[in-house]
This record gives C-alpha cells, structure tokens and sequence, in this order.
C-alpha cells in the first residue's frame, strides 16, 4: 500500500446502488397529476405539409392540448440554432440556417416534429395521433452525401441556392501541395465513415415543469452537460438565466447523442405552461433511431506523401461532411476542428491540409 494518493486506486461509488436496481433514471421520475406528451412525425425525408386537421383528434376523451408550430410562436419561443459557426475559405461567414422546435410548413427528414399531443395517458395521446390528418406534398429528397453535392440536387433548406453549409479550411494548402508533389511516393485512398445512430441503454426522456407562481422551469431530461443545455433552452424561451432549471440524474448511456438540446425538451417545457401540468415524454427505440442526433456520415479523399526513407513529408484530406436537415449544435464543430485534428495522429507530418 503507498502512502500517497497518485497512483492509488479509487474505489467506485455507485456501483452498488446501479447494479442493484437503485438507479434513478429520468423515466424513474413521476409525479402527481402528470401529462404525457406524444410527438407527430413526418413520415416523408422532404414534403410540403398543405393541411393538418386535428378535429378527431382533439375529441378524443383524455386529450389535453395539441400544440402546434402557432402555439409555440405565441408563446414567444425561438427557433433552435447551432452553438458553432466557421468562416468559409473565402473569409465570409457560414450562412446558419436555424430549426423550428415544431414543422410550419416543411418538413426535411423522417421523424420531423410537427405536433406535440398531450394527454392523461401515453395510450391516449398515441391513439389521438391516429386520429390527426395531416395532407402532404411529397418532394424529391437526397440523403447520400456525394449526390447532395451534384448541381441538380434536390435543396435540403429552401433558404439557400445548393446543399453547401460551409467551405472550411485548415493548414497550409500551398506548401502542403508542394510537399506532395516532391514526395517520392504517395499514397491516396478514398473513405466512406459511414452514418451511424447512437444507441445508449436510456433512450431519451423528459419530465417539464412550469411553476406559474414563481415563472420558473424545471426540465429533467438525460443529458450530458446541464450546464449548456440550460443555456441554450434560456436563449430559446428568451427568459434569465435564474427562470430554467436544467436536473440530470442518472444517464444510461449517452455516446455523445445527449450533449445536444432537442426539440422534445422545449416541448416539455413549453406543454407544461401551456396546459399548467407537469409534462412527461419518453421515446420508444425506434423515436430514438428517428429522431436522435446522428453520427459520421463524412466522404473524405487523403493523399499522405512519402521520401525515398518511407517517412512522411505531407497529408492532404478533402471531406464531404453530411450534418443533415438541420445544424444541431456541433454539426459544424465535429467534421472541422474536432475530426481534423486527429488527422495526423502522434505522427511526424511535417505539412498537413484539410478541407471540408
């Protein structure tokens, strides 16, 4: 046994009460006289939505509210933004495209959010969804990264003139291409890292509370940073830092997926001041694979030079980075600074480029 406290091992602490089923998980949580909300998706990648009717829907007995995009307006509730813009390689800012918390009048991926429904039971709301009607104009869309690419592609956003998001640089172009053109040797490969949905133990779930005597929220949800979830829901509802109260208990699992705010939290939050009940929400595993940030999904071509000792003189990398339908908070954080720098690993690379 050393005397010291570096290089001793730390006994865990939670074991016990995880593996004895004494775990506290966001679905753990209830309280008296809760609401359950259920989301309307989209079941089209690209549409126009030309009608929803809610009638039947709103009829149905346990129904509480159907919340809508016009709801959220009213209640003064901004649109979702990315937390991370770059300057394009011509020095203009990126142009940032943000995300209705609710579809208006599109919609751009399966599983778009377009109703919140809230009821006195899960099986209620879900039933009520059955109910709702909602008339499509279904459009042409593209999901594979290299066609998105291509002049004719059908737009993701509307507001743009192609599927460009930005056009980021890092290092030396010139003296790296230099360096290759040297080399004695090099080496090109062309790598497809592919799409991929995160799947923790905990899919995602959320309880929201609006106490109207003191206009605060409380939001529990699984997460991975309280801290700038909660900023980023101030920013949104447009309220002080001191009106939102962001609690994480246990997490079962996260791989990066719950650092991200998402549009359910708002919802939850919002449903509760709406209908002045405390709003519980829970994905099913296949909400998650829908609706949950997804991973990767980068085309990337790399030359790596070498001398005539095999050691290496220069690495060139070009990435096509697919974020989506919409920017979520890293989006453009991941494929730039933080997939670019691993790009040389611990090796000696004298010049490296990375465009994405």
């Amino acid at each position: 046994m050393g005397r010291f406290g570096i290089g001793q091992s730390i006994k865990r602490l939670e074991d016990n009460r995880l593996l004895t089923g004494n775990g506290s998980y966001t679905d753990d949580i209830n309280f008296k006289n809760q609401a359950y909300m259920y989301i309307v998706r989209s079941p089209f990648a690209k549409a126009t939505i030309r009608k929803i009717s809610i009638e039947e829907a709103s009829k149905k007995s346990g129904v509480i509210k159907i919340i809508s995009y016009a709801d959220l307006i009213r209640e003064n509730i901004g649109d979702m933004r990315t937390s991370f813009l770059v300057k394009n390689i011509d020095g203009k800012e990126m142009k940032e495209t943000t995300r209705n918390i609710l579809c208006k009048n599109e919609v751009r991926f399966v599983g778009d959010p377009i109703l919140a429904i809230i009821a006195e039971t899960q099986e209620i709301a879900e039933e009520a969804a059955d109910k709702v009607t909602i008339d499509y104009e279904e459009k042409k869309s593209v999901t594979d990264i290299v066609q998105a690419s291509e002049e004719n592609a059908p737009i993701v956003r509307s507001e743009l003139d192609n599927n460009l998001c930005f056009d980021w640089e890092l290092g030396d172009k010139d003296k790296t291409d230099h360096l290759l053109k040297e080399s004695k040797y090099l080496i090109e490969i062309k790598l497809r890292n592919n799409r991929l949905v995160p799947n923790p133990m905990e899919c995602r779930s959320t309880v929201g509370i609006y106490n109207e005597q003191d206009e605060q929220f409380t939001l529990y949800c699984s997460s991975q940073g309280v801290h700038s979830l909660k900023k980023k829901l101030v920013n949104i509802f447009n309220l002080s830092d001191e009106k939102i109260n962001v609690v994480t208990r246990d997490v079962g699992g996260g791989f990066g997926m719950k650092i991200f705010n998402y549009p359910e939290y708002v919802l939850t939050l919002a449903a509760s001041k709406i209908t002045n009940r405390i709003i519980k929400w829970k994905a099913s595993r296949t909400e998650s694979f829908l609706s949950d940030i997804h991973g990767r999904d980068h085309f990337s071509k790399a030359v790596l030079g070498l001398n005539s000792d095999y050691q290496f003189t220069a690495l060139k990398v070009s990435t096509l980075a697919g974020i989506g339908a919409y920017i979520s908070d890293f989006a453009v954080f991941i494929p730039t600074y933080a997939g670019t720098g691993m790009l040389t690993g611990c090796y000696d690379i004298p010049s490296a480029y990375a465009n994405v």
